[in-house]
C-alpha cells in the first residue's frame, strides 16, 4: 500500500530508515532521550553536549520524546507516547552520563536526539519498560535504540520481553566523536542494522532495530561489540507498533545490508 493511499485512507505514518531504505510504521510511538553530558556525572549537562528533544525527531519522526537526565533512575517513572497518552513506567541505569561532543549539538531535533547518552551501558546498564499499553503491543512492536559515541567501534543491544522473546543487533560507528549522525545515504542521516554479527553490520549504522516483541514489559541490555572499543552507549530509543501491513527484514551480502520485503495480507 503506497504511503498517498495510506494518507487518504487517514493513517498517521512515519518513515524509518533501515541501512537507508524507508518503511511506513503506523500507529503508537514511544519515544525517550537521554539527554547526557560530559560532566561525568548523573546529573545531565547541557552546556556540555547534553540536550533535550522538544520537537519531532528519530528514524521513526515523531513528537512528545520524554527527557531523561538521570543515569540512576531506578524509581520507574511515567512515559508518554507521541500522542500523549499513557505508555507504561520506565526505569533505567548506567554508570554515568556522557556526550558525543562536549559542546551543544545544535543542527535540530535529530543532532539533539544523537548528542548526549548513558554512557558505559554494557557494565550493569539496563532500561525497563513495564505496563505497555494495548496501542503500542496488540499487534506486535519493534525498538529502536540510537548510538553516536565519542569512538568508534561496533556495539549491540537486546530486548528481552514478559512473552518469551529475546532479539539482539548490533550497530557500527565507523569514526570519531560525533561521526555516527547524519550518516550519508541515510533517511534525515539515520541508517539503521538488524545485523548479528558482533563486530558490527560492516558500515556505519547509528541504531538497530529489535523487532518480533508483543509483552507488555520489555528491558534492554547492552552487549559489547568486537570492532574498536566495543561500548554501548544509548542516545535514546523508541517503541513502535507494528505497522499494518506485516513485514520482514533479510540480511543481504557480507556487508549484512537490510532489505524490507513487505507482504500483503492474505
Amino acid at each position: 500500500m503506497s504511503l498517498s493511499r495510506l494518507v487518504r485512507l487517514g493513517y498517521a505514518c512515519a518513515l524509518v530508515a533501515v541501512c537507508g531504505l524507508a518503511f511506513q510504521a503506523c500507529g503508537a510511538v514511544l519515544s525517550v532521550n537521554f539527554e547526557g553530558g560530559q560532566s561525568g556525572s548523573t546529573a545531565p549537562d547541557l552546556t556540555k553536549g547534553g540536550a533535550l528533544v522538544t520537537g519531532t525527531a528519530g528514524a521513526v519522526s515523531a513528537a512528545n520524546w520524554n527527557n531523561e537526565g538521570l543515569s540512576h533512575q531506578v524509581n520507574p517513572i511515567a512515559v508518554f507516547d507521541s500522542l500523549g497518552a499513557a505508555a507504561g513506567l520506565l526505569s533505567y541505569t548506567a554508570p554515568n552520563n556522557w556526550a558525543a561532543t562536549g559542546a551543544a549539538p545544535g543542527g535540530g531535533t535529530n543532532a539533539d536526539l544523537m548528542s548526549g547518552y548513558l554512557d558505559n551501558f554494557q557494565n550493569a546498564g539496563s532500561i525497563t519498560l513495564t505496563g505497555l499499553p494495548a496501542a503500542l503491543t496488540s499487534g506486535g512492536y519493534q525498538v529502536l535504540v540510537y548510538q553516536n559515541a565519542d569512538s568508534s567501534g561496533s556495539f549491540g543491544y537486546t530486548a528481552t520481553d514478559n512473552a518469551g522473546h529475546t532479539v539482539t543487533a548490533y550497530g557500527q560507528q565507523t569514526g570519531a566523536a560525533g561521526s555516527n549522525y547524519p550518516l550519508a545515504g541515510g533517511v534525515n542521516g539515520f541508517i539503521g542494522s538488524i545485523s548479528t554479527n558482533p563486530s558490527g553490520p560492516g558500515a556505519a549504522a547509528n541504531y538497530v532495530l529489535l523487532t518480533g516483541l508483543t509483552g507488555t514489559n520489555v528491558t534492554i541490555t547492552g552487549v559489547t561489540g568486537t570492532t574498536g572499543d566495543g561500548r554501548v552507549r544509548p542516545n535514546g530509543f523508541q517503541v513502535v507498533s507494528a505497522v499494518p501491513e506485516p513485514t520482514s527484514l533479510a540480511i543481504v551480502g557480507a556487508g549484512a545490508i537490510g532489505l524490507l520485503r513487505r507482504r500483503r495480507r492474505q
